[in-house]
């Protein structure tokens, strides 16, 4: 389908030349992709993307006819926003659009172009959504919180780091219950080490405090030193108790 080649192909030529001339990392670049994209759809939609007749052949093309990088992001981009409108509702091809997107994100990225990555990924996330595949929208969404972690200052790098670390930037539950867990086992050692009781007891302590928020029925009879610990271990519970909750809730009415 050279037609369809030969479209991309001047197409994404012209707007990796944009994004080249305009430097720096400009996302309304995005937004010409989309209006581009829209005058393709009449002849791209014909690639039928969902049954991979002309996707490989397509990409194949489009990698040898395009060296830059911003050229192939922009042909893949293309390739998915020109398809949309017909196969938005389909799984296969929600799955073959995000790949393509995390493909051109990652030539955007490989140019610098940090926020045209980051649209990508969330349209990519967008498209997932539409057609409930929740792994892909979280995969996308993460991949975007990526891109933004790389080009942030030092202190929100840092906090976003540990919001990765914890919980994926909130997509990951899972994680936060596993932090849950860390948290009570290292105060377990802690309530061990500091007044000697027996690992049992040690263990019910702690999880007794993490689970009551520092009500555990022996806090009043203990030294002032392990009354500050486990009020910090209450504390951390708070924070990641309602942390936790958060994020099932979003998983549970997002879905």
């Amino acid at each position: 389908m050279a037609y369809v080649d030969d479209a991309l192909v001047h197409a994404s030529r012209r707007l990796g030349s944009l994004a080249r001339r305009a430097g720096g990392d400009q996302s309304w670049v995005y937004a010409s992709a989309a209006a581009q994209a829209s005058r393709l759809h009449d002849i791209v939609s014909q690639a039928s993307m969902i049954t991979h007749s002309s996707l490989p052949a397509d990409l194949d093309h489009g990698n040898r006819m395009l060296c830059d990088p911003l050229d192939r992001g922009f042909f893949r981009l293309l390739l998915v926003l020109a398809t949309g409108k017909d196969y938005s509702q389909s799984q296969i091809w929600a799955r073959n659009a995000a790949n393509l997107l995390q493909e051109a994100a990652n030539d955007f990225a490989c140019r610098g172009r940090f926020a045209l990555a980051v649209e990508v990924c969330r349209a990519g996330a967008v498209y997932a959504s539409a057609c409930g595949l929740d792994d892909v929208n979280d995969r996308m969404n993460i991949r975007a919180e990526d891109y933004l972690t790389r080009v942030a200052s030092f202190r929100h790098k840092v906090f976003r780091l540990l919001l990765k670390a914890t919980s994926q930037y909130g997509y990951a539950p899972l994680r936060i219950f596993v932090l849950a867990l860390v948290v009570m086992l290292i105060a377990t050692l802690v309530v061990h080490a500091t007044l000697g009781l027996a690992w049992p007891h040690a263990l019910a302590l702690a999880t007794g405090d993490y689970v009551t928020l520092g009500g555990a029925p022996e806090f009043t009879n203990l030294s002032a030193v392990s009354r500050i610990l486990l009020s910090a271990e209450a504390l951390i519970a708070i924070v990641i108790n309602g942390f936790f909750i958060t994020l099932l809730a979003r998983r549970w009415f997002s879905a």
